[in-house]
């Protein structure tokens, strides 16, 4: 491992599919007891503020804050106004992005445009079902994604709508993952898989709702994941990769591979094998970073192996460069096959050497310092 670290040799090719799309499958929710009516309640009480035209709603939906005196041309609420009245989604969407933007624009403070599912799906429900059944609900999937909402309120029409207001939730979730990730726990949906496996390998503070979510829907992680988890090098296949081997050593071993088998190819199942199989000495960041200034191994007593003889500076520099790899997927293996191979009074903090197990890794350690 110190003679020859994985990092410095040319890495093993691992079959790979490119270009494979993730499996549909329907969306389903999972409520645990009481907790949809819970939900429904948070804004159930604006039902009786309805809103009874479309001119109506593009002023609501155009109200700026009143501690911002932004002007924004009315011409621009009209346009919302009538594509509203039209009952496309695509044109209400344009013609409400013109308007939040002219009010980014002209606000003195910056201010950035919101949208209420409340007023969508809730106060304007009525006027928009006559223009066109499920318009609101619609509108607001369309627009989620791309401006910040009330939580109360989104949690109301996930509750009235279920599933078929994932796309806005998926949007949501993108959008403001620490906000809305433990809400998408409810929601099983492909789309969500690779929010959540980002959630789960690079965000520390969602690292536990990220898990709740894929327990809850072990099925759509496998089928939303797959894909990226055997295809080009990246971020994107380092999340999959990262939440797919958690499940599978959660107990979820074989129902990704029998999602697998679905795509009916040998080389899919091949390639999922052999990337659950992987060597774990192979599973080092492909951006390594660099030992930090404090790094002096010269000034400090070597670890000595069980053999009675001392790591080399430059294994050290190599066990170094270990103990720097970043511990979201865990302490790299070969920390442990290192620590391992030395006695443990050589490790010891006492003994002057360089961090040993249990302490402060040096990515955290070089931080804290800055």
């Amino acid at each position: 491992m110190l003679a020859d670290p994985p990092w410095l040799r040319p890495k093993r090719d691992r079959p790979l599919v490119d270009r494979l799309e993730p499996l549909a499958s329907a969306p389903v929710a999972t409520w645990y007891d009481g907790e949809r009516d819970e939900w429904a309640k948070s804004g159930s009480y604006l039902a009786d503020d309805p809103i009874a035209t479309a001119q109506e709603l593009a002023e609501s939906m155009c109200a700026t804050r009143y501690w911002d005196a932004a002007e924004v041309p009315d011409s621009l609420q009209q346009d919302l106004a009538a594509a509203l009245a039209s009952g496309d989604v695509a044109a209400s969407v344009a013609a409400f992005q013109a308007w939040a933007q002219a009010y980014k624009a002209a606000s003195r403070y910056g201010s950035s445009a919101q949208v209420n599912p409340n007023l969508l799906c809730n106060r304007a429900e009525a006027v928009l079902d006559a223009i066109s059944p499920g318009f609101g609900l619609r509108l607001w999937n369309a627009l989620a994604g791309g401006y910040d909402s009330h939580y109360r309120a989104v949690i109301y029409v996930l509750a009235r709508h279920g599933v078929d207001g994932v796309p806005g939730l998926v949007g949501l979730v993108r959008r403001r993952p620490n906000e809305y990730l433990g809400a998408a726990r409810v929601f099983g949906a492909v789309e969500l898989a690779p929010l959540v496996a980002r959630a789960y390998r690079k965000l520390k503070t969602l690292r536990e709702s990220a898990i709740d979510w894929l327990r809850a829907h072990p099925e759509h992680a496998a089928g939303g994941l797959i894909p990226a988890a055997i295809g080009a090098p990246g971020e994107t296949r380092d999340n999959a990769e990262a939440a797919l081997r958690f499940l599978a050593i959660d107990g979820s071993r074989e129902l990704i591979l029998a999602t697998a088998a679905k795509y009916d190819r040998e080389e899919v199942t091949a390639a999922v094998v052999a990337m659950l199989d992987e060597d774990p000495t192979e599973l080092y960041p492909t951006k390594r970073p660099k030992l930090p200034t404090f790094w002096n191994p010269t000034a400090w007593r070597r670890p000595m192996l069980t053999t009675g003889k001392a790591i080399p500076l430059t294994a050290v520099d190599h066990f170094g460069t270990m103990l720097a790899f970043p511990t979201a997927d865990g302490i790299y293996a070969g920390v442990t096959q290192v620590t391992a191979s030395c006695t443990r009074d050589s490790l010891a903090p006492s003994a002057g050497t360089c961090s040993p197990p249990g302490s402060m890794p040096l990515h955290r350690r070089r931080s804290r310092g800055r």
